[in-house]
This record gives structure tokens, sequence and C-alpha cells, in this order.
């Protein structure tokens, strides 16, 4: 088993309300790196979260709400493209002077020639995903306790099952949780059947506001299993520099 993983601090503001809804900002913080089995794949990691720090920290994703929650536009994403291509130039070339570069050159891999493969999109589309995470919930109704729902294949869908669970605690806060998984036939594959499952929790405080949230993606065809996971807390409601 390989692990890899990496944390990032943001932040949430409310920037303004409307009548429909609510003007927010979403701010990059801290980028953290964490211990992996491989030494070198480790320095790696690290040396790209210490340049993102020093170049990425500060970029703020403007969007907007409607009145329930839901995220319904994001205002500045093309700027925010803009600025994460040049970031990730200026990664790369200080990467590729870094000497723990050199062994990457030693087995004909130029990271300046990897950085011209990387989409800039899916990269911002990555670097949104725990905010849409955040929101995912909000602007829809759940019923209390477990609902499990099961769609069979068509032409366009693969069979999956959901399963919805909602609680709430003595002291006002709840959670929802859904669960999905999709079985892809054996016909679509070389070999055995594989199941894709979906899974996001989330802890809300009575006033609706999510304190903590586990997501996770896997994959699993035979006896090989991928899983990605995201876990997120609430680390202070307030911002203390006002």
């Amino acid at each position: 088993m390989k692990l890899m993983s990496t944390a990032t601090k943001t932040r949430v503001t409310v920037e303004d309300s409307t009548a429909n809804g609510y003007k927010m900002g979403y701010t990059f913080l801290e980028f953290l790196g964490d211990t992996v089995d491989d030494f070198f794949a480790n320095n790696i990691q690290n040396m790209v979260l210490e340049i993102c720090n020093k170049q990425i920290v500060g970029t703020k994703v403007n969007f907007e709400t409607d009145a329930q929650g839901r995220i319904i536009k994001y205002t500045n994403l093309d700027d925010v493209k803009k600025q994460m291509k040049s970031f990730l130039e200026e990664t790369m070339n200080e990467l590729y002077t870094m000497p723990e570069s050199q062994i990457l050159k030693w087995k004909d891999i130029d990271v300046r020639e990897v950085a011209k493969k990387i989409n800039i999109n899916s990269l911002v589309d990555g670097s949104l995903g725990f905010l849409q995470l955040l929101f995912v919930y909000y602007g829809s109704e759940y019923k209390l306790g477990e609902v499990l729902t099961h769609n069979p294949g068509t032409e366009t869908s693969y069979e999956n099952s959901i399963c919805t669970n909602s609680f709430i605690y003595d002291s006002g806060c709840y959670f929802i949780e859904t669960m999905i998984g999709n079985n892809i036939s054996t016909g679509e594959l070389l070999k055995g059947n594989a199941l894709m499952m979906s899974y996001v929790k989330t802890h809300f405080f009575p006033a609706g506001i999510p304190f903590k949230i586990i997501s996770e993606e896997s994959t699993q065809v035979g006896e090989n299993r991928t899983v990605s996971q995201t876990s997120a807390y609430l680390e202070d409601m307030f911002d203390h520099s006002r």
C-alpha cells in the first residue's frame, strides 16, 4: 500500500448579501505535506508544496450562491486560471533548478515538459473540489433516517444504488451522509466487474454551518482497489483580523 497526502488550509468568507443570495470568497491560506513511504517522492512533494505556499497562498476565488446556499456562479475563474498557469510555470522552473530534480533528469524526465501537459482547467477544478463539497447538501431536502434507492442500468447510465442517511443529535447538531455505488458490468471490462463508490458525510451545527466533512471515492476491480479520501474540519468560525 502506498500513501501520499497533502492538506490545504482555506478560508470561506461572506463578502456581501443580495436579494437572491450571497457573494462569497474562497481563499487559499496554506499547503501542507504529509509523510509518505517513498523518501524521494516525499521530497518532491514537499518542494512543490513549499513553492505553492509562496506563490498560491492568498489567491481568492469569488463565487455566488442562491438563497438556499447552492453555488450558482464563479465570477473570476478566468483570472484564477491565468494566475494558476503563471504559478505553475514558475513552480516548475524553480523545481527544475533544485538538486533533487536532477534525479528526474537521470530518468529522462523533464519537469518543464511535464508542466506543459498539465491541464489548467482540470487543475483549477480540482482546487475547487473541496469548495463544491462544502456546499453539496445545500438547497435540497432530506428525510430523517435511512433512505435506499436502486436504479437499474440503462444505455446511458450504470446500475447504481444510493443510500442517504440523516440524523439530528440532542444538541441540535446533525449530519447528512450519502453513499452511491455504481456497478460496471463484465462486458465493459477486460476482466471482472468494477464497483465505483462515492461517499460524503457532512456534520452541521444547528444553524446549518458545516464543521466536519468526510468524502471518499473508491474503485475496485477484482482484488485491486484504489481509494481517494478527503476530510476537513472547521478550525475557526471567526476572522480575528477584523
